[in-house]
């Protein structure tokens, strides 16, 4: 019976791994061909159910392959470790499921698969598929640890990032699928003129992609100089109001060492002050007495608005104007706020801390123009990103606090993806994480300078203050009416085939 198993799921086991591997590693190369097997094991399936066990399987292996950082993570809050097992297997039977039906889809839409128009046919596969990871991003919106989509691997290719600036993430996603499923359908069909199509296709992707960044250069702007600074402390530290005067000291000498390049902001990361922050806190001004120049600094604190509930926000203070605030639109669930109304890990310092949300997206108003601000998980949604780009955003800060997952890859991609948004909408980034990736990136991809380190960091870059829109951020849905446009199309025509 075991043999029998081992047998029939091997190969799906070794796709779900290769898959993980390449995802994690963030492996472009890897990525665009890990999932051949177990596409190729879904063109082979002759049924439903069939289908419905290999993508099970894929996804659960998958699934423990990717959450298995969350056992590191909770080890270092809790002492029980039969939590991070139980978290793991929840959240990979979540994505057994997922998988599941995943591969029920391209088992329907192979149905629709016809040789005469087996270009048109490859390019419906991986336009269903794009279109349910896309599903799945907007049903995960505040869960980032399921949030992880396909095409976030790509953000470590500059060349083949540039195709966000016309589809998004959802863009990336679709190049996954449709390589590895061409790739998938050679070896199930062994047809020479689509290993043809496959040599040529490949390589003039990536010419493509050359050409779109060469050609990214926009239009002189204002260059606005900002310093980062993160003392990377782990948040059990930070977090322990007994270790304030350890965090004062820490933060003074960052202070004197980010202000001496004269900057027009320095960047905080999420939670600088973790206690509830009061207008009159004496760390920020210590901070104003510090940097005598007319500096804004940005801090990630948490704002009260009453006796219970506060905001997670990015506080402006300056010695010249009264401190403004953007406040966190899409919190945590299972952290932030309850995941399902009922399932809520409280954060170490205040077990009755309660996060709150001002539904408030306007960018910050500056001297350097509208500041756009990302807090954490945000930077990882196209919408909030959008929200701020109609409202004027002419420039991104991000503030993260990695150091709950910091060491896995989690945090790698928490830096990568803003550089997809940086392409995807012009814009700018610079980033500054505690126990992440800190660092800038241009509007083209380019990353000017990235820092991960266990030690207090700073450094100070210009950055660009445009108003430039790309086509996607003028137009995000368009690539979705063309995925749709694709579908429909390969259907009609197969179907007329079938009757002729």
């Amino acid at each position: 019976m075991f043999k029998n198993l081992y047998k029939e799921y091997s190969s799906t086991i070794i796709a779900a791994f290769l898959s993980a591997l390449a995802y994690t590693e963030m492996c472009v190369i890897l990525i665009l061909i890990s999932w051949v097997p177990f596409f190729y094991f879904l063109f082979q399936s002759k049924t439903a159910k069939n289908a419905l066990k290999k993508g099970a399987v894929f996804g659960f292996i998958y699934g423990l392959f990717l959450f298995k950082w969350i056992f590191s993570s909770l080890k270092e809050y809790t002492s029980e470790v039969i939590i991070g097992v139980a978290v793991i297997v929840l959240l990979s039977i979540i994505y057994s499921l997922v998988y599941a039906l995943l591969s029920y889809l391209f088992f329907i839409i192979k149905k629709f698969y016809s040789i005469k128009y087996f270009a048109l046919s490859l390019l419906s596969i991986a336009s269903v598929l794009t279109l349910f990871d896309e599903l799945l991003s907007y049903l995960f919106i505040g869960i980032p640890f399921l949030n992880l989509r396909v095409g976030f691997t790509l953000s470590n290719s500059l060349y083949l990032v540039q195709f966000s600036k016309y589809g998004g993430v959802a863009i990336l996603t679709f190049i996954v699928f449709f390589i590895n499923a061409c790739i998938a359908d050679y070896f199930n069909r062994k047809s020479k003129l689509l290993l043809k199509y496959l040599i040529v296709f490949l390589p003039s992707l990536y010419l493509l992609g050359y050409v779109l960044y060469v050609k990214n250069d926009s239009l002189e702007s204002k260059k606005i100089k900002v310093s980062v600074a993160t003392a990377n402390i782990s948040p059990k530290i930070s977090w322990d109001a007994k270790n304030g005067s350890q965090l004062a000291q820490e933060y003074f000498s960052l202070c004197k060492q980010a202000s001496q390049s004269n900057p027009d902001f320095i960047l905080w990361p999420e939670s600088t002050i973790p206690w509830v922050f009061e207008e009159n806190d004496d760390l920020v001004a210590e901070f104003l007495k510090i940097n005598q120049s007319n500096a804004i600094h940005v801090i990630g604190v948490n704002k009260p608005v009453s006796s219970d509930k506060t905001l997670n926000s990015a506080a402006f203070i300056s010695n010249s104007k009264s401190p403004q605030f953007y406040s966190k639109n899409i919190l945590l669930k299972g952290f932030e706020e309850p995941l399902l109304s009922y399932f809520q890990i409280p954060f170490y310092y205040n077990l009755k801390l309660k996060y709150t949300t001002n539904n408030d997206s306007r960018p910050i108003k500056t001297a350097n123009g509208k500041v756009g601000v990302l807090i954490c998980n945000e930077s990882i949604e196209n919408s909030q990103v959008q929200k701020e780009i109609n409202l004027g955003a002419n420039y991104f800060f991000v503030l993260s606090n990695d150091g709950w997952f910091k060491d896995s890859y989690i945090s790698l991609y928490h830096f990568y993806i803003a550089r997809i948004m940086a392409v995807a909408y012009n814009r700018d980034f610079v980033i500054s994480s505690n126990c992440g990736y800190s660092g800038f990136i241009k509007n083209n991809g380019e990353i000017v300078e990235v820092n991960q380190s266990n030690e207090a960091y700073t450094n100070t870059q210009l950055t660009k203050n445009n108003n430039e829109k790309t086509f996607y951020s003028k137009y995000p849905n368009i690539f979705y009416i063309l995925l749709i446009l694709i579908l429909s199309i390969n259907t009609i025509l197969s179907i007329k085939s079938l009757k002729l």
